[in-house]
């Protein structure tokens, strides 16, 4: 997705009335002509003096990166609808996931295997990605993102047998067996990272290790 910059400059301002193009004085009274070209002066000055000031406006300050708290929280929420142990903050994997999204520049690109493998004390790491112009989504917009992914499973159930493109970020977020989590972000990018990785194995560590909901998600926000 590209994004266009406008850049503002000071317009050189000459100015042409309208049915004034031959103006002479000759053709008008002196005091006419004389207040003419001031109500020209005074025009010109303002519209100056406004481009000046809409160059001068300073973009909105991006908003402060998420914290652990709230990349945990958001994450949590939904693992408690789901009845499944909660996620802790993983310093490392914080780390990994940062570094991952600023070697990207800021693009929606996954790291490879090898770029997870043996992080943290864990032999693989799970990936989800979000990503938003011109700054990334929260946490909480990137979370929910990823689980309402849960409409595409089965009959909109929350279960699954087997890894779905249209679910494998649903079904990390939710995936019993992870324990740790980090997270990282650079440009419009956000990158997390889960210990153990999910959408591993076969249909039975799907059936293990993704729950349908058993709570509300005003009762897990309580």
């Amino acid at each position: 997705m590209g994004r266009t910059k406008a850049r503002a400059s000071t317009p050189q301002l000459t100015l042409t009335p309208i049915g004034a193009t031959t103006a002479r004085r000759g053709h008008i009274g002196d005091a006419t002509f004389r207040a003419w070209r001031r109500s020209l002066k005074r025009t010109a000055q303002w519209l100056a003096k406004r481009a000046a000031k809409k160059k001068g406006c300073k973009k909105p300050a991006a908003p402060a990166p998420a914290t652990p708290k709230e990349w945990v929280d958001a994450h949590n929420v939904y693992r408690c609808m789901h009845g499944v142990p909660l996620l802790k903050w993983n310093e490392v994997m914080a780390t990994k996931a940062q570094a991952w999204a600023e070697e990207t520049g800021g693009e929606m690109k996954h790291s490879s295997s090898e770029f997870r493998s043996n992080v943290a004390g864990f032999s693989y790491l799970g990936e989800n990605l979000a990503w938003a112009s011109p700054n990334p989504p929260s946490a909480a917009q990137s979370v929910k993102m990823w689980y309402d992914e849960i409409k595409d499973t089965d009959g909109g159930s929350g279960l699954v047998k087997d890894f779905n493109y249209k679910t494998g970020h649903y079904t990390q977020v939710v995936w019993k067996d992870s324990t740790d989590l980090g997270c990282g972000g650079y440009k419009g990018l956000t990158v997390c990272m889960y210990g153990p990785g999910g959408n591993f194995g076969f249909s039975e560590d799907y059936v293990a290790n993704v729950k349908a909901p058993v709570k509300s998600e005003a009762e897990c926000k309580q």
